[in-house]
């Protein structure tokens, strides 16, 4: 017996990932020879390898960029860079092509301007070890509290009536974000959650990533109807990843996270009558299709279709 597909309409790229990777190609093609990128410029496998069949090749430390890129062009990702780092990078390369997510930007904006009233300051993001969280820790200098889960904010080193200020990683769960900031403001009255209009709808002051919300409402939604999610992305993908923990720990659904149609299980839609599928902003298109075109031939039919 077949099932239905309903298709996330905000599935796959976002437009902060979509104009680093075509602001990329085209300095690509601009220079005419392979170029750099430090660090990997979206958190996907799949856009990774095509990039660097392109010729963009991805450096991971200093002293790589030092051995291969010295004098030579090199980009910064959409997640942003640690100040420090980015100085370094100046005084090796060439050229730095800032590739930053505008919205990332404003989280540095908010984090310069919170610290500067003199605030202690709180970044909320996990893992820690991802770029977008080291970069602000780093604008930071190292100097805030990081909360990766609600469970960190009884752990807050600043005393109840000190000035706090909270930034936050822009693909973080934004209705998690919303209940940590409840809880900080209770312990801590004097806390300031600060952040910019968005680029895109200037209406929201949100750090979190306009895309990104939009994905996790549609998600909410849509398991209203279905029984079964999958969620194509990264494992290294934040937002990816945050779909996924949406669905199966607070929606409590099947959920199937995948990188691509190879690691499709056809025994998890044993049982399925309606599947949602989403992808992470990080995702490419071609992902997305080969999915759907498995989901297809397993007997899905795609509602719309």
């Amino acid at each position: 017996m077949g099932f239905q597909i309903i298709v996330g309409s905000r599935a796959g790229f976002c437009w902060g990932v979509k104009r680093a990777i075509d602001g990329a190609i085209g300095k690509r093609r601009k220079a005419g020879h392979p170029i750099f990128v430090f660090g990997h410029l979206v958190h996907n496998e799949t856009v990774v390898s095509d990039l660097f069949n392109m010729g963009l090749t991805v450096l991971s430390s200093l002293e790589e960029v030092r051995l291969k890129a010295t004098g030579e062009a090199i980009l910064i990702t959409a997640h942003g860079l640690d100040p420090a780092v980015r100085r370094e990078l100046e005084s090796i390369a060439h050229e730095v092509v800032d590739m930053t997510c505008p919205i990332v930007k404003n989280v540095h904006q908010a984090s310069i301007d919170l610290r500067a009233e003199g605030r202690k300051m709180i970044a909320v993001g996990a893992p820690p070890d991802h770029q977008e969280v080291l970069g602000i820790l780093g604008v930071l200098e190292g100097k805030a509290f990081l909360i990766q889960s609600m469970r960190d904010v009884c752990c807050i080193p600043y005393g109840k009536f000190e000035q706090i200020g909270v930034v936050s990683q822009t693909t973080f769960n934004e209705q998690e974000l919303r209940r940590i900031l409840e809880n900080i403001k209770e312990r801590h009255p004097n806390t300031e959650y600060r952040s910019y209009p968005s680029i895109v709808n200037p209406e929201s002051s949100s750090t979190i990533c306009d895309d990104i919300s939009l994905k996790q409402a549609e998600l909410r939604e849509a398991c209203t109807e279905c029984n079964r999610v999958v969620v194509i992305g990264s494992k290294t993908s934040a937002n990816s990843k945050h779909l996924a923990e949406i669905s199966e720990w607070e929606l409590h659904k099947l959920t199937l996270f995948v990188l691509g149609a190879d690691e499709l299980d056809k025994t998890f839609f044993t049982g399925a009558v309606k599947v949602f599928v989403t992808a992470g902003a990080s995702t490419p298109p071609s992902s997305i299709r080969e999915v759907l075109e498995k989901l297809k031939s397993w007997g899905g039919q795609i509602l719309g279709d």
